[in-house]
């Protein structure tokens, strides 16, 4: 037997032995990737529940702020209603100013 004969199967055994490595090393890879991958996820979904509750939190500042706002407005109606009937036999300020007694000069 010659030396081409004991080679190739050694060669083919090296390169089996290459091929298995490399196949390893890129499954590690993938595996990191996906780790990577599912952190960046976790992450994210962290921040997307975060955002919710921060819009939550908002649109509970704007309903409260629109509540007050209603009330404000429907005392300030009860008010003006509650005036205008003790005000209605009262003169008008412009008019009440030519009704003042002259100066003393």
């Amino acid at each position: 037997m010659t030396d081409e004969t004991f080679d190739t199967p050694r060669n083919s055994d090296e390169d089996a032995v290459q091929l298995a490595l490399a196949a390893a090393e890129a499954i590690k890879l993938v595996v990191a990737e996906r780790t990577a991958l599912r952190n960046l996820l976790t992450a994210k979904e962290a921040e997307v529940a975060r955002l919710r509750e921060h819009i939550g939190m908002i649109r509970d500042s704007y309903r409260r702020l629109a509540n007050e706002l209603v009330s404000q407005i429907e005392l300030v109606d009860k008010l003006e209603g509650d005036v205008r009937p003790e005000t209605a036999g009262l003169i008008e300020f412009p008019r009440f100013l030519d009704n003042l007694p002259p100066k003393a000069g």
